[in-house]
C-alpha cells in the first residue's frame, strides 16, 4: 500500500506560470506513469448476505459499569453520488443535532435518558456508510438481562415490543425500556421504531423541517470555511481522490471538484419537497439493515488484556538471544532513520522574518459602556473589527463572588442555561415582535433550542477558556456565554441568548435529564486515560484554599471559596451530581433550583466588572454592534426581578482597569521534595505521565501610563519565559531529540515539555506509554545529557529553525482566532493582539545561546534532579508495578479515595 505509485498529490494556491516544468516533471517517472489510476484496484462493494450477522457485542474495559454504547452503520450511496451524500448529512443534522432534534428527544433529553449524546456521521469510503453512535446508554441496571452471546441474524428486527412511550409518567418510577437496552436487538429495535414515527409524522408535521436543516448547514459550512478552510478543502477533495481511485461507479478520467458547488447543490436542496426528504429517510435509514455494535463495560477484561501485553512483551524479550547485539541493531535503526543535513544546507536554510509575517487586517479598541436608563451592561466592550460575515459576542462575567455550594454546582449551571424553558417578563420583546409582550410568555426549551439553532453558528456557555465540561485551561473564574452567527441574524441571536440566559427556569425534568447525560459523561472520562491524568494532576499542582481567609471590606477575616477549577474538576462533580440526581429523582429540587437562581443572580449583580467581546464585520459600523449589546443586555437586566440590578458605575478609569485580570499562584508553595502519585484505571491499557516543577516567568507589560511599551520591552522582561519556550520546542519537535528519545524507542507514543502560564509550572508530558517509568527515565536522561553535549542538540540551525516555527505557529489566519487572540492579549495586560505579537516576536529575536543555557541550568535542568521539588503523577493499567529503584517511591491512590477526600458535603 506505502508505493509512490499509490500517492496522490493535491496542490493548491499560486504557482508560477513554469511550475509545472520547474517541479512536476522532475518527479520520477515511474510516479507519475501510471497517470494515479493503473495501480489502484477497484472496490469490492457487494453486501454482506441476508442471513448474516446484523448485529454484535463487544466487550471492552472498563471499572465503571454504569453505562455502555451502540454504534449502528447503515450502507450509504457511492461518494460520487454528491447529491445524496449532502442531503443525507442535512437528514442526521435533522434527526441528531440539537438537543431538541427528534432522537435527541427520544434518548437523550429526558427524565431518564437511554444516552447521554448521540453523534453522527457520512463517511466518504466505498460505499459511504452512515454511522450513528449512541455513548452513554445506562448499563448498569440490565447488565444482568443482556446475554454473553449477543449476534443479530437476519434482516428484520425482532417483533417483540419496544416501549413506544417517549419517558416514564412518573420520575420515580423507572422508565421500563432501561432494564432491557442491552437484551438482544432491543436498542435497534427503539432506533427504527422512532426513525418510522418520523417518516410516519411526516417529520412531526412540519413541512418545512429539512428546509431550515440544509439552512443551518449551509450556514455552518460558510463559517467553517471562513475560520478552517484547510478543513472544507480537505472535505471536498477526499472524498472525490477515494472515488477516482477506488469507486466501481466512478467513469472517466480522475478527477476532483464535484464538492466544490457544494453551497449551489444546498441551495438546490433547500428547494426540494418533504417528500423528497422522507424518500431518502425510507430508503437509507428506515428500510435499510441497521448493523450495529453493542459495547458493553467489563471490569476484568482491563486486567486480562493487561496480563497479555505482558506475557508478549515477556515472550519478545526472550525471544532475545544477545542482548548486546539486539541493542547495537537497535541503535543503528535509529542512526540510520536520522536526518543528517550537510552543513552547507543548515547555513543555507532561511529562517523567519516576524516581520513580514502578515496578519489578518483588524482593529483592536476598548471602549467603556454606559447603562441605558432602565438597566445596566458590562463596564467594558473589546471590539475587534475583522473581514468576516459571522459577526460574535462573548459576554465575561466574574465567579470571584460565588461561595462553595454555588461553584459546585456550575457545571449544572452552564449545561441548563441554552436547554431550559425560558419565562419572559411582560413588556420585553419576543422574537421579531415589534411590540413588547403584554403579560408574562413561557417559551419551552424546545423551541428555545430549535430557534438558536436557526439563527446561530455558535451558541455556548462555559466556565474560563477551552472549556472542557470539568475542566478550563485558564480563568476558571470567568463563566462566558458566546453567540456567533451571519450578520443579518446577529441581532436576534444576541436576543435570544440573553433573555434564555436571564429568565431560564429550571425545572426538575431539565435538572434530571442534564445530571443524568453529565454522570453518563463522567463515565465516559473515567475511561479516558489523559483526562483523568489531568485531573489527578490538578488536584496535587493546584493549592487548596478552602478554609482559608483573608480580610473583607469592613476588616473581618472571610472565609474563601476553593478554586472553581477544583469544583468543576470530575473528582467532586460525580458526587455533587449523583445528589442532584437523587433530588430530581424524588422530585424535590427547591434547593437546587435555589443554587441556581443565586449563581445567577450573583453573576448578572458582577456586570460591573465584566467585559463583552464583540468582533464586527469590516467595514461596518462597529457601534451599531456595541449598541446591540447594550440595548439587548438593558432590556433583559431592566425586567429581571423587577429591575433589581443596580445600573453599572464606576468612572472610566476604573471600568478600564478591569484588565489584566489577575493571575493567581496556584503550586504549592509549600513543596520541598519530591510528590510522586500513582493511581491505576482499570479501564486503562496504557499509562500517562505528568511531571511538574514550579515556573512563572512570563512577564506581561506594565500599563502605559506608568512606562512607556517600548521602555518596558526595551528590557527584555519576559525573556526567560520565551527562551524556555524555545528550548522545550527544540527538544520536542517532530524526530527531535525527546522524539527520539521516548517515541523512537517505543516507550509512548508522544512526549513533550510544555509552560503553563496560568497555572505557573513548567511540566513534561508523556501519553499512552507503553512504559512509562522507562519514559520519564529517558526524558531525565536526555535533560541530563545537555549539560555536557550541548552543541550536539542545540545547535544555531535548530535554534533558527524553532524560532520560525514558534513565529509561524503564533501567526494568527483566521477571524475567529484572532478574535480569541486580542481578547486575550487584553486579559494578559497588552493593549493589542500587535502588541502581544510585537512583545513575543521581539523577545524571540533576541534570545541567544547564552539565554538557551541560561534557562536551562535555572529551570529546564530541574527535572533531572530526582531530589528537587517536583510533582510526578502516573496513571496506569491496573497492577501495574511501580518499583522503587526506578525514579522514587510512589503513593498510591485511587479514584474512590481522592473523589472521597475531596468531596465537601454540600
Amino acid at each position: 500500500y506505502y508505493d509512490a505509485n499509490n500517492i496522490t498529490v493535491v496542490l493548491t494556491g499560486s504557482f508560477s506560470d513554469n511550475f509545472e516544468e520547474r517541479v512536476l516533471q522532475t518527479l520520477p517517472a515511474e510516479v507519475v506513469a501510471s497517470g494515479g489510476r493503473d495501480s489502484r484496484t477497484t472496490v469490492d462493494c457487494s453486501g454482506p448476505p441476508d442471513d448474516g450477522p446484523i448485529g454484535t457485542m463487544v466487550k471492552y474495559p472498563s471499572a465503571d459499569l454504569e453505562s455502555g454504547s451502540v454504534w449502528f452503520c447503515w450502507r450509504g450511496p457511492m461518494p460520487e453520488d454528491v447529491e445524496t451524500v449532502v442531503a443525507l448529512e442535512v437528514l442526521l443534522e435533522y434527526l441528531a443535532e440539537n438537543s431538541s432534534s427528534p432522537l435527541m428527544q427520544r434518548f437523550v433529553e429526558r427524565r431518564q435518558p437511554l444516552a447521554s449524546a448521540v453523534s453522527y456521521d457520512v463517511e466518504s469510503v466505498i460505499p459511504c456508510t452512515i454511522e450513528m453512535q449512541f455513548s452513554g446508554v445506562p448499563y448498569a441496571a440490565g447488565r444482568q438481562s443482556g446475554s454473553d452471546e449477543y449476534e443479530a441474524h437476519g434482516s428484520d428486527a425482532d417483533e417483540e415490543d419496544a416501549s413506544d412511550e417517549g419517558d416514564a409518567s412518573d420520575g420515580s418510577e423507572e422508565d421500563e425500556d432501561v432494564p432491557r437496552l442491552f437484551e438482544e436487538r432491543y436498542f435497534e429495535r427503539l432506533v427504527v421504531r422512532e426513525l418510522q414515527r418520523v417518516y410516519d409524522t411526516g417529520f412531526d408535521g412540519e413541512s418545512d423541517a429539512l428546509r431550515k436543516a440544509v439552512l443551518r448547514v449551509r450556514q455552518k459550512r460558510a463559517e467553517k470555511m471562513e475560520n478552517v478552510p484547510e478543513d472544507m478543502i480537505q472535505y471536498s477533495l477526499c472524498a472525490d481522490i477515494v472515488a477516482s481511485h477506488f469507486s466501481p461507479g466512478h467513469r472517466g478520467a480522475f478527477s476532483i471538484g464535484s464538492r466544490a458547488q457544494q453551497f449551489t447543490l444546498l441551495d438546490r436542496l433547500a428547494e426540494q419537497p418533504a417528500e423528497y426528504w422522507l424518500e431518502l429517510l425510507r430508503t437509507w435509514l428506515v428500510d435499510a439493515p441497521a448493523y450495529h455494535v453493542v459495547m458493553v463495560p467489563d471490569e476484568q477484561l482491563g486486567g486480562q488484556l493487561e496480563e497479555m501485553r505482558r506475557e508478549v512483551e515477556r515472550t519478545n524479550a526472550k525471544s532475545v538471544g544477545d542482548a548486546a547485539a539486539h541493542d547495537a541493531e537497535i541503535a543503528r535503526a535509529i542512526d540510520a532513520n536520522r536526518v543528517n543535513l550537510p552543513e552547507e544546507v543548515k547555513r543555507q536554510a532561511p529562517s523567519a522574518d516576524a516581520s513580514l509575517i502578515a496578519a489578518l487586517p483588524h482593529e483592536h479598541s476598548m471602549r467603556t459602556l454606559h447603562s441605558t436608563a432602565d438597566g445596566r451592561s458590562v463596564a467594558l466592550a473589546q471590539v475587534v473589527q475583522v473581514d468576516t460575515g459571522f459577526p460574535s459576542m462573548r459576554l465575561h462575567l466574574p465567579l470571584s463572588a460565588l461561595d462553595d455550594v454555588q461553584r459546585a454546582h456550575l457545571v449544572v449551571f452552564q449545561e441548563l442555561l441554552l436547554a431550559s424553558d425560558v419565562r419572559l417578563p411582560a413588556g420585553i420583546l419576543y422574537d421579531t415582535d415589534e411590540q413588547p409582550l403584554e403579560q408574562d410568555r413561557l417559551v419551552d426549551y424546545v423551541t428555545v433550542d430549535r430557534r438558536l439553532a436557526d439563527l446561530a453558528t455558535v451558541r455556548e456557555t462555559a466556565v474560563g477558556y477551552r472549556n472542557a465540561r470539568f475542566s478550563c485551561s485558564m480563568l476558571d473564574d470567568i463563566f462566558n456565554l458566546h453567540v456567533r452567527a451571519p450578520r443579518e441574524r446577529f441581532a436576534l441571536a444576541v436576543r435570544w441568548a440573553l433573555q434564555a440566559v436571564v429568565f431560564a427556569e429550571f425545572s426538575v425534568e431539565r435538572i434530571a435529564a442534564v445530571a443524568q447525560n453529565l454522570l453518563a459523561e463522567i463515565s465516559e472520562t473515567y475511561r479516558d486515560g489523559r483526562d483523568m491524568a489531568d485531573a489527578v494532576s490538578l488536584h496535587y499542582t493546584t493549592r487548596p484554599v478552602h478554609g482559608a481567609s483573608s480580610s473583607g471590606t469592613d476588616g473581618k477575616q472571610q472565609q474563601q471559596p476553593d478554586l472553581v477549577e477544583h469544583h468543576i474538576s470530575v473528582l467532586e462533580q460525580a458526587a455533587v451530581l449523583r445528589r442532584v440526581a437523587e433530588k430530581a429523582r424524588s422530585g424535590d429540587v427547591k434547593d437546587i433550583v435555589a443554587v441556581l437562581d443565586s449563581i445567577r443572580h450573583t453573576l448578572l449583580a458582577a456586570q460591573a466588572r465584566g467585559f463583552v467581546t464583540l468582533s464586527v464585520p469590516a467595514g461596518e459600523d462597529s457601534q451599531t454592534y456595541v449598541d446591540i449589546y447594550v440595548r439587548e443586555s438593558s432590556a433583559c437586566n431592566s425586567k429581571y426581578r423587577a429591575g433589581s440590578l443596580l445600573a453599572t458605575g464606576g468612572s472610566e478609569q476604573e471600568r478600564m482597569a478591569i484588565f489584566p485580570l489577575e493571575r493567581a499562584k496556584r503550586f504549592p508553595a509549600d513543596l520541598t521534595t519530591p510528590l510522586r502519585v500513582h493511581m491505576p484505571l482499570a479501564s486503562e491499557q496504557a499509562s500517562y505521565a505528568h511531571v511538574f516543577i514550579k515556573s512563572d516567568l512570563f512577564r506581561a507589560p506594565l500599563p502605559s501610563s506608568v512606562e512607556s511599551f517600548d521602555q518596558q520591552l526595551a528590557r527584555l522582561p519576559a525573556l526567560d519565559h520565551y527562551a524556555l519556550t524555545l528550548l522545550c520546542a527544540l527538544l520536542d519537535r517532530v524526530d527531535g531529540p525527546l522524539y527520539n528519545a521516548i517515541r523512537g524507542r517505543g516507550y509512548a507514543y508522544g512526549a513533550y515539555f510544555s509552560q503553563a502560564v496560568w497555572q505557573d509550572h513548567l511540566s513534561f508530558f508523556c501519553y499512552r506509554a507503553s512504559d512509562v517509568l522507562r519514559a520519564i527515565t529517558e526524558m531525565r536522561a536526555l535533560v541530563a545529557r545537555l549539560n555536557e553535549h550541548w552543541d550536539e542538540y542545540v545547535g544555531e540551525f535548530e535554534v533558527r529553525m524553532t524560532r520560525s516555527s514558534l513565529v509561524y505557529m503564533s501567526t494568527v489566519a483566521t477571524p475567529s482566532a484572532l478574535v480569541d487572540y486580542c481578547a486575550r492579549a487584553n486579559i494578559y495586560g497588552f493593549e493589542t493582539g500587535a502588541q502581544m505579537d510585537r512583545w513575543r516576536n521581539t523577545h524571540l529575536e533576541h534570545i541567544t545561546q547564552d539565554d538557551l543555557r541560561r534557562v536551562y541550568d535555572l529551570y529546564l535542568s530541574k527535572l533531572a534532579d530526582p531530589d528537587y521539588p517536583s510533582i510526578t503523577v502516573v496513571t496506569t493499567p491496573p497492577d501495574t508495578a511501580m518499583p522503587e529503584d526506578a525514579i522514587g517511591a510512589f503513593e498510591r491512590v485511587t479514584l474512590d479515595t481522592l473523589s472521597t477526600s475531596y468531596y465537601r458535603p454540600l
